[in-house]
C-alpha cells in the first residue's frame, strides 16, 4: 500500500445481526462484514466517520512515567561525575576501613576500589546528593563493573545510599548472585534475589531474553518517585538481540506501608564490604556517576544570608597580637549544623567591601576546610545565624575559629589538604559582588579569610571589612 493513500472507516450496517460494524479500508467501501463474511450486510448505505491521512500518526505503548505522565526527553541532570582528573574533595566521598582503596589516577578512565582482608570495606560517594522533588522522579546510575567475582561473604553494592543513615536503593552483588535492596533508617524494608524479580531476571527466561554478564560492566540505574511512596524501579543498561541499548527493567518495588526511605537526598554511590570470612581480594571499577530528575527541575530554594561588617584593626587584633602581622584571618565561617538534615546547600553570592580609606587593595577568599585535617574540630563557637531560628536554616554562623582552623600555611598541625580554595580576589572601595557555585558540604566548614599583607603598614583605625555571603538551602 502506497504511503500517500488515505484509510477511511466506514460505518456499515449489517442485516443478518440488525446493527452498525465499522472497518476501515483504503480503497472503497467494504462489501462484506467484519464480524464474519456469511452476514448480509446493506452496501448501498455506507457513511465515513473517520479518515486518517499519511501526516497522521497514531502511536501506542508509549513510555510513561509512574505518574502516568509521558516520559519525554526532558531531563534535568543535578549530579554529573566522571573519573579523570583523580579523587577530588570537591566531588568524591570516600570511606575506607582496615586496608581497603579507592585510587583514580589522572587520565584514568575509572575509580578503582579494593579489599584485601576480612573487616575491610571501601565506598566511593558523591559529596553532592541528589534531590527529592514530589510529584517528579529522580534516577541514579553507577557505571560499574567486577574485576573479580565475590566469594564467602564479600558484597558488592551501587545504588542511591546514604551508609551512615542507612538509606537508600541498592543494587547488591554477592556469592549468592544479583539482589535488590530498600533501607529506610537502617532498617532493610525489602531484598529480592533475582530468582524472585517481578520483571525481568536476567536468566535467559525473562522478557528480555539477556543473561546478565558478570564479566562485563553495566549501567546500574534506580529510578524512584519523589513522594515517599510509590514505584521504585531497578534497571541495568544493556543491548538487546537486535544490539540497540536501552533500559532493560529488572524489578519494581513499591513503599506501601512505610515511606521508602527516612533521608529523602541520598547520594550516589558504590562500595565493597569485605565480610568476616577468609577469601581473595575483590576489586571493582567505577566510571560514571548520574543523579538527574525526569522533568524539569527547579527547587524550592531558601535564601539564607551570613554577613559581618568590623573594622579592619578589630579582625586583626581578634585574629593575632594585635598588629599587621598576622596575615590571614577569617571574617566568619559557616557549617551545616551537626546531625542536620542533609538538604543541598549551594553558596551563591559573595558581596566584598572595604573602607574607602584604604590605601591598597585587599585579599579576600572564600575556602573550604576539612576540620579533621586541620586537627581542629569543634574548636570554634558555633551559633544560629544571626536574625533566623535555629529551625529555619541548617547553617551554624561562628567569628570565632582558632588559627589551627583557618591559616593557610603549612605546620604540622594542619594537613597541606585541609583548605581548598574556592574564590580568590582584590577589594578595594568599590563594592565586589561575585557569583559563587559551590556546595557547602556536610563535613566541612566554608570560610570568608582575609589576607593582609605581611609588608603593609597598619590600616587606619576607622577602616572596616564587609562581607556578606549568600546561600540556597533546598527546602
Amino acid at each position: 500500500m502506497e504511503s500517500s493513500l488515505v484509510l477511511k472507516r466506514y460505518r456499515i450496517w449489517c442485516v443478518t445481526d440488525s446493527k452498525y460494524v465499522f472497518a476501515w479500508s483504503a480503497t472503497d467501501a467494504p462489501h462484506v462484514c467484519p464480524d464474519s463474511e456469511s452476514h448480509e450486510v446493506d452496501a448501498s448505505r455506507p457513511v465515513v466517520v473517520e479518515t486518517l491521512s499519511r501526516e497522521q500518526t497514531s502511536i501506542a505503548n508509549l513510555p510513561v512515567t509512574p505518574y502516568d505522565r509521558l516520559l519525554c526527553g526532558e531531563e534535568t541532570v543535578v549530579i554529573d561525575v566522571k573519573p579523570g582528573i583523580a579523587l577530588s574533595r570537591l566531588r568524591d566521598r570516600v570511606d575506607l576501613g582496615g586496608s581497603g582503596m579507592v585510587t583514580c589516577g589522572r587520565g584514568a578512565a575509572s575509580y578503582r576500589i579494593e579489599v584485601f582482608s576480612p573487616g575491610d570495606h571501601a565506598e566511593l560517594r558523591t559529596l553532592e546528593r541528589g534531590p527529592y522533588v514530589s510529584g517528579l522522579c529522580s534516577e541514579s546510575g553507577v557505571g560499574g563493573r567486577l574485576l573479580s567475582f565475590p566469594q564467602a561473604d564479600q558484597v558488592v553494592t551501587f545504588g542511591a545510599y546514604d551508609s551512615v543513615a542507612g538509606d537508600g536503593f541498592l543494587f547488591e552483588i554477592s556469592a549468592t548472585g544479583l539482589a535488590v535492596l530498600a533501607k529506610n533508617d537502617g532498617v532493610e524494608t525489602m531484598r529480592t534475589s533475582f530468582q524472585n524479580f517481578n520483571v525481568d531476571s536476567m536468566d535467559g527466561n525473562g522478557p528480555s531474553r539477556l543473561v546478565l554478564d558478570r564479566t562485563r560492566g553495566y549501567v546500574w540505574t534506580i529510578k524512584y518517585t519523589s513522594y515517599g511512596y510509590g514505584q521504585v524501579e531497578f534497571s541495568v543498561a544493556a543491548e538487546n538481540i537486535d544490539l540497540q541499548q536501552h533500559l532493560v527493567p529488572l524489578h519494581r518495588y513499591y513503599a506501601r506501608d512505610r515511606p521508602s526511605t527516612a533521608c529523602a537526598y541520598l547520594p550516589v554511590c558504590a562500595r565493597i564490604d569485605y565480610g568476616a570470612s577468609e577469601a581473595e581480594p575483590l576489586a571493582i571499577e567505577v566510571t560514571g556517576r548520574k543523579h538527574s530528575v525526569l522533568g524539569k527541575y527547579d527547587p524550592d530554594v531558601r535564601d539564607t544570608c551570613v554577613a559581618r561588617s568590623e573594622r579592619i584593626t578589630d579582625l586583626l587584633a581578634a585574629a593575632g597580637d594585635g598588629t599587621q602581622n598576622e596575615t590571614v584571618v577569617t571574617v566568619f565561617a559557616i557549617r551545616r549544623r551537626p546531625g542536620e538534615l542533609v538538604v543541598p546547600v549551594q553558596a551563591a553570592e559573595l558581596e566584598l567591601c572595604v573602607g574607602n580609606d584604604v590605601y591598597r587593595p585587599i585579599m579576600f577568599e572564600l575556602v573550604t576546610i576539612n576540620p579533621r585535617e586541620a586537627n581542629a574540630v569543634d574548636q570554634c563557637t558555633w551559633t544560629s545565624v544571626p536574625g533566623i531560628p535555629e529551625a529555619e536554616s541548617v547553617l551554624q554562623y561562628t567569628t570565632s575559629c582558632t588559627s589551627d582552623l583557618c591559616v593557610c600555611a603549612d605546620t604540622s598541625a594542619v594537613s597541606t589538604n585541609a583548605t581548598i580554595v574556592l574564590w580568590r580576589g582584590f577589594v578595594y572601595n568599590i563594592p565586589r559582588i561575585v557569583h559563587i557555585d559551590a556546595a557547602v558540604a556536610e563535613d566541612e566548614v566554608m570560610a570568608i579569610r582575609m589576607i593582609w599583607p605581611s609588608d603593609a603598614d597598619a590600616p587606619p583605625s576607622e577602616c572596616f571589612a564587609a562581607v556578606s555571603l549568600r546561600t540556597k538551602e533546598v527546602w
